[in-house]
């Protein structure tokens, strides 16, 4: 369970690339960000947002415990 929060919290690990992680992380979101646009509209990006904190709050929480 921990290897899976570990995971999520670092975006499918890219928070450890050697060099701009936080850019790296910015620029795999970008094209899922865009896909839920299109597909799901604004109400599905705010849904999406909301239930990603939720996830992500826990996933850091399990890893640092």
């Amino acid at each position: 369970m921990k290897k899976i929060a570990f995971f999520i919290s670092t975006l499918c690990y890219c928070g450890y690339f050697p060099k701009a992680p936080g850019t790296i992380g910015s620029l795999v979101s970008i094209p899922i960000i865009f896909l839920i646009c299109y597909y799901f509209g604004f109400f599905g990006l705010l849904l999406t947002i909301s239930i990603s904190f939720v996830v992500a709050v826990i996933a850091v929480r399990k890893v640092l415990m």
